[in-house]
């Protein structure tokens, strides 16, 4: 079998998709391929896809506007079935998704779609909702199966018509990850030993609730600090706003850390302020790490197994998110082996090695 994975967003988690899942496709056999393209590319994103021992991959920078660049986005992925002919094109995420799909692929291969988080939700605007939903319903009958990573997905692919049988629960998970005990890790990062630290995982994007929790934490009187690791759109508006609320010696961003997973025991708790989600691998990992974790309360983080580990807080409503701040101890929830348990990689292996026909 021989599947192309296509994505332009190259980094965050898909790029964590991307890593843990296709090597252990290729150990079963499954001859993986990997076409990334755009203005996205994480640092250290070309490295890792290099290490992965697949037998064919791209990599094409394609600078400015994503809605602009759409035709040359379909023109390498043609170009790409056409150079390898793939019995399945997996798509991953909303652009290659609808690039993948706008267009008749050479040698008609099975096209299988995971969106890692369908983008018809708050706080996109009300006009981009309705339109990336009334496209999404639209490509449907182009879609054969969408892979979903998440239960909430589930119900996002029903609200867009799409048919029960086309419908396929992959859910994410992940391997244990080797952990740097709490002093050494601190020290890596340079955090004193003796501060009470959270940490915040995830792209800079209106997305991710980044506004709100900065003036959350502007509201609290709690001595606790947030590093925020990660890039995108907000960057400027959220150092700004850092500045305008006064909070410099209480948040920091910082770009986005390779290895901050084997570093998360440096900190004392995480927060996920996310308006909509897949399934994150970041709220995985946080509680891997037996982190007690601060989520918004939206679908995709209440964890079947794991939500009374879990603090949930209204996403937006930022007194709420004040009060948990002020309350935070940072005292271990022991979450580990629940999440191995719960949350099997092989398990997420063995659906996409299933069904989808990887």
């Amino acid at each position: 079998m021989r599947v192309l994975h296509v994505t332009e967003a190259c980094g965050a988690g898909v790029g964590r998709h991307l890593e843990l899942i296709l090597p252990r496709l290729v150990g079963r056999g499954v001859s993986c391929g990997l076409l990334a393209f755009g203005n996205r590319f994480e640092a250290g994103f070309r490295e890792k896809i290099e290490g992965l021992g697949l037998e064919w991959h791209q990599l094409v920078p394609i600078p400015g506007n994503r809605l602009l660049n759409l035709h040359r986005y379909i023109s390498c992925i043609r170009e790409a079935c056409q150079k390898w002919a793939p019995e399945v094109v997996h798509l991953h995420a909303f652009v290659a998704g609808l690039a993948g799909r706008l267009t008749h692929l050479p040698h008609s291969p099975r096209i299988v779609y995971s969106p890692h988080a369908f983008g018809f939700h708050k706080p996109n605007g009300f006009f981009r909702r309705i339109a990336v939903k009334n496209v999404e319903r639209l490509l449907c009958r182009r879609t054969d199966v969408f892979a979903l990573v998440g239960p909430s997905e589930m119900e996002d692919a029903r609200a867009i018509g799409a048919k029960e049988g086309k419908l396929l629960l992959a859910l994410n998970g992940i391997p244990d990850i080797p952990f740097l005990p709490r002093n050494e890790a601190r020290r890596a990062l340079g955090i004193p030993l003796d501060c009470l630290v959270g940490v915040v995982p995830c792209r800079l994007e209106p997305q991710k609730g980044l506004v709100s929790l900065l003036k959350a934490l502007a509201l609290t009187t709690s001595p606790c600090q947030l590093h925020i690791f990660g890039d995108g759109s907000l960057k400027k508006k959220l150092s700004r706003l850092i500045v305008n609320l006064h909070l410099e010696e209480k948040a920091f961003i910082h770009p986005p850390q390779e290895n901050l997973r084997e570093l998360l025991k440096a900190f004392d708790f995480g927060v996920l302020p996310s308006r909509y989600e897949g399934l994150s691998y970041s709220l995985l990992e946080m509680l891997l790490a037996d982190l007690p974790v601060i989520a918004s309360d939206i679908p995709a983080n209440r964890l079947a197994g794991l939500e009374e580990e879990i603090c949930y807080v209204a996403p937006g409503d930022c007194v709420a998110l004040a009060r948990v701040l002020d309350e935070v101890k940072g005292c271990n929830k022991e979450t580990h082996d629940a999440v191995l348990k719960l949350y099997p990689l092989e398990r997420q292996v063995d659906a996409l090695g299933g069904r989808a026909g990887l």
